[in-house]
């Protein structure tokens, strides 16, 4: 199973000059690390959660269907999934139609199976033969995203913007603040 992001969010779930304003820096001359760690931060959340916070299209690719005919995916909350095709003998991604699967969104995680009276195609090659793509994330605003997971964003951005100059782990009260803020939010590892 890969998991691959197509799209990058269009935005980060905290700005720049609101980062500016939580660090109290009067300059525009750190902008380029502080934009760093703001990205670096939301990675880390991502991470950490299994959850896209800005919308953001993903594939995942599968050699088979799992065993259960239930896909369950890796990344949410998922808001949409886009296409679903079956690779041939010849590497040809063959789409199928809408009305041959169904997506129960609101579970965590999202599952994704056939419909009633179908089956899922067996893929005509041994590795990488199914592709799913879907949308995940909150929303496409920052205000879209829980206001825990922002301030989770914040308090690592602010710590990977201090510490850039030192090679130390993310420990001590800013670790377990960000453990806390995330852990509700946080999504079972899947295996396909």
């Amino acid at each position: 199973m890969m998991l691959e992001p197509l799209t990058a969010p269009a935005v980060e779930p905290v700005s720049l000059s609101g980062m500016r304003a939580h660090l109290r820096l009067d300059t525009l001359e750190e902008d380029a690390p502080l934009a760093d760690a703001i990205v670096a931060a939301r990675a880390f959340v991502e991470a950490r959660t299994s959850r896209a916070l800005i919308d953001q299209v993903f594939r995942l690719t599968l050699d088979a269907w799992p065993d259960d005919g239930v896909l369950r995916l890796p990344r949410g909350p998922v808001s949409s999934v886009t296409a679903v095709a079956v690779r041939d003998a010849e590497g040809t991604a063959q789409p199928l139609a809408p009305a041959d699967w169904m997506l129960e969104a609101r579970a965590h995680p999202a599952r994704l199976w056939s419909a009633p009276g179908k089956v899922w195609p067996r893929p005509g090659q041994r590795f990488s033969g199914i592709e799913v793509t879907f949308v995940a994330g909150y929303g496409p605003e920052p205000d879209d995203v829980p206001a825990p997971l922002r301030q989770a964003v914040r308090l690592l951005a602010a710590w990977f913007f201090e510490q850039r100059l030192v090679d130390a782990p993310i420990s001590g009260p800013v670790g377990e603040i960000v453990a806390a803020l995330i852990a509700p939010f946080r999504l079972p590892r899947v295996f396909a």
